[in-house]
């Protein structure tokens, strides 16, 4: 492989393959992978193309590159085996589904604006949203105090819960899905989840139960959650909305949250936002390094050192669990 230690890979570079020598593709990646370059997208241009992005986090910033590999004589290598299904959740390619959850005053517009912008060389389309995708209606700007505002009632709140699972439902499946053809990011600020953790927000005063089985039905099924928490302090310090008796209990919420998802990160934001971004890209980068390892596994017979080091990654999760920050990422179960 013509790619140098220290260096960054030529953006332009094509490699012609014979599909015999897909098995030698794992091997000659070692250097970059030495290099900490990990193939974060597969983005199949057409019958026997492919293109391969790498990334890596170097000085807390982004660096990525493209390799384009064609694929010629003999038996062509194919996208995936099998039917494609009419519904087949956008977020299981190159497109990532990213939330960011917290309470208020937590930081979460400021990391998210930072994620975004580091981003933005890897994916062709972005959107950022807020609550809701506003496919029914437009969303509003956030409310000022919103936990001030009176309870709805019983009706009011049922007719709520059910306008805005509509709008989340037709939100994704007949806009974001389709803008997600194409490798995209979208990014929530706030989402679906939200109402059930911090339902005074939303003015919701109804029964829980009906909100939690809409939950589980919420597209998409593959996203990314950052759920961001700090000292009650320093959240009440920068925004005296709530007591630091509801404080504490929605970091409780939010951190029990994350348990329950598997693709999940919370970030300590009461350090500095230097540290948070580098905690969060990295959190990303293995992410989408993950997934991309799972759907080109068969394609180019990567070797078993590509794959994630469960024992590895079961030390970093207890290491956090037990509030160390270094690795600032809470379990992702």
């Amino acid at each position: 492989m013509p790619f140098h230690p220290g260096g960054h890979p030529p953006d332009d570079l094509q490699l012609a393959i014979h599909p015999a020598d897909v098995p030698r593709l794992g091997p000659a990646f070692a250097e970059l992978r030495q290099d900490g370059y990990r193939a974060v997208q597969t983005v199949k241009l057409g019958d026997g193309h492919f293109r391969l992005v790498f990334a890596r986090q170097r000085n807390s910033e982004l660096e990525s590159a493209a390799l384009d590999l064609r694929f010629h004589g003999g038996k062509q290598i194919a996208a995936r085996p099998g039917r494609r299904k009419p519904f087949r959740d956008a977020t299981s390619g190159n497109s990532t589904f990213i939330v960011f959850l917290g309470p208020d005053g937590v930081g979460k517009t400021t990391l998210l604006r930072q994620i975004s912008a580091d981003l933005a060389p890897l994916f062709a389309f972005q959107e950022i949203y807020r609550w809701r995708p506003g496919w029914i209606a437009p969303t509003h700007h956030p409310a000022c105090l919103p936990h001030s505002k009176p309870m709805r009632g019983f009706r009011g709140s049922i007719t709520y819960l059910l306008f805005s699972a509509a709008d989340f439902f037709g939100g994704y499946l007949f806009e974001i899905r389709r803008r997600m053809c194409a490798p995209a990011l979208v990014i929530f600020d706030r989402y679906y989840h939200d109402l059930l953790i911090d339902p005074k927000r939303y003015r919701y005063n109804g029964p829980m139960w009906p909100a939690r089985i809409l939950g589980k039905l919420i597209p998409p099924r593959n996203v990314f959650f950052f759920v961001l928490d700090a000292e009650e302090n320093a959240i009440f310090a920068r925004k005296q909305q709530l007591s630091l008796e509801e404080i504490k209990r929605q970091r409780a919420a939010y951190r029990g949250f994350a348990r329950t998802k598997r693709n999940s990160v919370v970030i300590e934001t009461d350090q500095p936002i230097s540290r948070c971004r580098e905690q969060a890209l990295e959190a990303v980068l293995q992410h989408l390094a993950e997934r991309n390892q799972r759907l080109t596994a068969r394609w180019f017979g990567w070797p078993p050192q590509d794959q994630p080091d469960p024992e590895a990654t079961a030390s970093a999760r207890e290491t956090a669990q037990s509030g160390d920050r270094n690795p600032a990422l809470d379990p992702a179960v």
